[in-house]
């Protein structure tokens, strides 16, 4: 299925919890978005990706596509459509992926996911869920045609779990790295700590 699979990386927000932008912190000397990317890079190698976020991404973007979604600071379902329709029109998947610019080690996830989707023909989305039992909604695989038949109006300010409401879904436990989110000062620490293990 890999050869049919974009990924959307969300990368917008305004880490309050954070208190800085988390995205450009530094972890064992590179920006956690960048660990991010390069995770999403080595877990699915060849695999077209777009960062959704603002124009000031481009830097850390390593030369993907960068867009924005519409009207900008709508949340992360509007993201994630923003993602998938610019992946669209220029490599059309058949299976969206979507990881948070904030989880270095997301990347992880992808095979699982995708391999989860792929043994069960009638779900619509695979969703990881942690080691606490906590669904992740931005760390999914989803049908693109479900996603191309999604209203933009429905989605704006709505949470990510409304991208796959009414979908059937396949549950992947995921480890504890793939979905450590750094989105507090804490979380940074962890994420650093298991680094440098």
């Amino acid at each position: 299925m890999q050869a049919g699979v974009g990924v959307v990386v969300l990368a917008g927000g305004a880490s309050r919890r954070f208190g800085a932008d988390k995205l450009a912190a530094d972890l064992g000397g590179r920006p956690v978005l960048v660990r991010c990317l390069d995770g999403v890079a080595a877990a699915l190698p060849g695999a077209p990706f777009v960062v959704v976020g603002p124009p000031s991404r481009r830097d850390g973007a390593g030369g993907a596509d960068v867009v924005l979604e519409d009207p900008p600071g709508s949340g992360p379902a509007a993201g994630v459509l923003a993602g998938a329709r610019h992946l669209a029109g220029t490599t059309a998947p058949d299976v969206v992926a979507v990881v948070p610019g904030d989880a270095p080690w997301a990347g992880e996830a992808l095979p699982l996911l995708l391999a989860a989707l792929d043994g069960d023909p009638a779900a619509g989305a695979a969703v990881a869920v942690d080691p606490d039992g906590r669904r992740q909604h931005l760390l999914v695989a989803v049908r693109a045609a479900h996603l191309a038949g999604l209203d933009p109006l429905a989605l704006v300010d709505a949470p990510a779990r409304a991208l796959v409401h009414g979908l059937r879904t396949v549950e992947v436990e995921v480890g504890e790295a793939a979905g450590l989110d750094v989105d507090d000062p804490a979380a940074l620490e962890r994420a650093r700590r298991r680094l440098g293990a």
